[in-house]
């Protein structure tokens, strides 16, 4: 398929509703560069409908999209099946390329009548990629099991390392506790007070200096 093929001739087009079928395969996706969709097998159905000043195209989209899985990074293939509404304004003076989004939250485009031509390639490309899930993973037990068991592996031992700092800090704060314990018990005491044993010594030799 052509991506000439996506481009839809507005000034042939009469008023009323006209339906355009595309099959989409991993070529159509190719041609965008860094695709997260690595192939497919999509049937799309643009129902367009035309009236004075304004168009709108009705997407239909189904089939199934192959990408990577998040986890294992083997193929993945993704159902998919939605709808979606592109509404086109014809300008008029000054609103040339503008972009804005209507009341019902379509997305809105206003082009240039006299150009002709809607080209129906990108907004496709868009509308899939949005409607991929944004965590894409096997079923539990479908990922590749070699890759799941290199994984499980180094995940095992990020954790026995990092129990093995926890239980190192574990022991080098004790050790802090028991230096700080052993010095405080060989400081020196502070002679705030005195003995008994003191005091009737120091009395003894007052009384002993005072009898001379």
């Amino acid at each position: 398929m052509e991506f000439t093929d996506f481009i839809i001739k507005i000034r042939s087009l009469k008023n009323g509703t006209q339906v355009f079928e595309y099959n989409l395969d991993g070529s159509f996706f190719a041609e965008f560069g860094n695709s997260i969709i690595l192939d497919a097998s999509l049937r799309v159905l643009a129902e367009v409908e035309k009236s004075s000043g304004r168009m709108e195209v009705n997407f239909l989209v189904n089939g199934i999209v192959v990408t990577e899985c998040d986890r294992c990074l083997e193929k993945l293939e993704i159902p998919m099946d939605f709808r979606t509404t592109l509404s086109v304004k014809f300008a008029r003076t000054g609103e040339i390329g503008e972009q804005i989004v209507d009341d019902s939250s379509d997305d809105m485009v206003i082009i240039d009548p006299s150009e002709g031509e809607l080209d129906l390639k990108q907004y496709i490309y868009d509308y899939v990629c949005i409607n991929l899930p944004l965590q894409r993973v096997h079923s539990e037990g479908e990922c590749n099991a070699e890759v799941m068991r290199i994984l499980n592996g180094i995940s095992s031992g990020a954790e026995r390392r990092e129990s093995r700092e926890d239980s190192c800090e574990e022991v080098k704060e004790n050790l802090r506790e028991n230096e700080k314990k052993n010095e405080e018990a060989d400081a020196p005491q502070l002679q705030g007070e005195v003995s008994e044993e003191s005091l009737e010594a120091l009395v003894k030799r007052f009384s002993t200096r005072k009898g001379k």
